[in-house]
């Protein structure tokens, strides 16, 4: 054998069976030698024997040729055998790393899954405190502006009550003014005809009493004229009680504003938080797929995909819940308060609008009144007899004026001074300025504060 693996050489071991002799045709030919020389019998048995060993040399030059064929086919296999291996090993490395570079790519998919399902629920958690302050603010204000507009309710009927009073007022000095002017008219009837009593008295007593002609006749348009300064008093005190309740329709509508745009912003941050969570959704069914592709291989990788397979279906089920719970936050919105809120504010802009439109009238019945006493006053003067002197002025208080003074000048002199009005900006002040008159500016500055609070209730409507 030593010699068989010192001398395997393939150009020397690749023989063909022709070139080795066979140790039979060694033996046929020395039985035929011995047959045809006799003479060589003597050396039969030596001749024999070393037949014998050429025999056996060729069988076993044989067999070495033949062992030396299998130790090169042994060797060319083996060859080939260790190349297989080594191709295998490689098929088999790379087959491992590019599993591996699987494994890792889509264990960093998962990685950011989980991150991005993490940063979603803490989203979604900062979305519903907000959404649950937005909730308790829009209770809270929607407490409030009931609140509001109980008191402002109770407001209106105050001031509704106040005008009517200032009406009915009105109503008494026009009635007051009547008896006035049937009174003056009488007097005026009296003195065309001479008809008195039984014992006249002086028209200079007359006078020297009453400062015109007579105590009685010059009380009842005092009177008249000092109901229609109370009238015009409770008109402004009914004017600043507009302008409180305009004031406070202003803190209605600024509030509504923000409690709108609360809603919008807490609808906005839903919808961002919906569309992250479709896209994490959508990156999680995407690496269940990939995890599905990877679950025919062997080994550790089984194990691996169906944890995170397990994994993927655990945020599946925890994204859907928070869709759940954001539907249900998104059907639990403000719309419907802020809604109620804006009819409440509407009911109170018709409201104040109504309060305007009795205020106006009350402004043209307040005109018409001063008007009908300015003409009685200026009948009664026309109808009083001329004083022959001017008695002494009096210090008693209320004063008596004399035949030049006229009556609005006695009811101003005798009443207090008027408090300074914080209206003086509205058309009750312009239509007070101008003496109620329409021609004269008045009627020019009631239209336009009017056309302004329309234009405001108008905003109030459209927001």
């Amino acid at each position: 054998m030593e010699n068989m693996e010192t001398t395997a050489n393939p150009s020397v071991l690749m023989l063909n069976d022709e070139h080795v002799p066979q140790p039979e045709v060694v033996a046929s030919s020395f039985s035929s030698s011995s047959l045809e020389n006799p003479s060589s019998s003597v050396n039969d048995a030596s001749a024999e024997t070393i037949h014998e060993l050429e025999v056996e040399m060729a069988r076993l030059r044989h067999e070495l040729y033949a062992k030396r064929r299998e130790a090169t086919v042994a060797t060319r296999l083996q060859k080939e055998a260790q190349t297989l291996a080594e191709q295998t090993t490689k098929d088999t490395n790379d087959i491992v790393e590019d599993y591996k570079r699987q494994m890792a790519q889509l264990q960093k998919q998962t990685d950011e899954a989980v991150q991005a399902k993490t940063n979603a629920t803490k989203e979604r958690d900062q979305a519903r405190d907000e959404a649950e302050r937005a909730k308790t603010e829009a209770a809270t204000f929607t407490a409030a502006a009931r609140d509001s507009e109980k008191q402002a309710n109770a407001a209106a009927e105050d001031a509704r009550l106040r005008l009517r009073l200032a009406e009915q007022r009105a109503a008494d000095a026009e009635a007051e003014q009547l008896r006035a002017e049937e009174e003056l008219a009488e007097l005026r009837e009296s003195s065309a005809t001479g008809v008195a009593d039984a014992v006249p008295p002086s028209p200079s007593a007359d006078v020297a009493r009453s400062g015109s002609f007579g105590g009685d006749a010059d009380a009842t348009p005092r009177r008249a004229i000092a109901a229609a300064a109370t009238a015009r008093d409770e008109r402004d005190a009914a004017l600043i009680r507009v302008g409180a309740l305009e004031r406070e329709l202003a803190v209605l509508r600024r509030e509504s504003s923000e409690a709108e745009n609360r809603a919008a912003n807490a609808e906005a941050g839903q919808s961002r938080l919906e569309n992250e969570l479709a896209e994490l959704r959508r990156k999680v069914t995407g690496t269940d797929a990939t995890m599905s592709q990877q679950g025919s291989r062997g080994g550790d990788g089984d194990g691996d995909g169906a944890a995170l397979r397990s994994r993927a279906e655990a945020a599946e089920n925890r994204l859907a819940n928070a869709e759940a719970e954001l539907g249900e936050l998104k059907r639990s919105g403000q719309g419907d308060a802020v809604r109620k809120l804006l009819l409440e504010v509407e009911d109170m802009s018709a409201e104040l609008e109504s309060l305007w439109s009795d205020n106006c009238a009350l402004g043209e019945a307040l005109g018409e009144a001063q008007a009908a006493a300015r003409a009685a006053m200026q009948q009664a003067q026309a109808a009083s007899l001329p004083p022959p002197a001017t008695p002494p002025q009096s210090t008693a208080t209320p004063r008596e004026g004399t035949a030049e003074e006229t009556l609005d000048e006695v009811a101003l002199h005798d009443a207090p001074p008027p408090a300074p009005s914080p209206m003086k900006e509205t058309a009750a002040f312009a239509l007070d300025k101008n003496g109620g008159d329409p021609t004269n500016g008045g009627e020019d500055a009631y239209t336009t504060v009017l056309s302004g609070i329309h234009q405001k209730l108008q905003l109030v409507r459209n927001v």
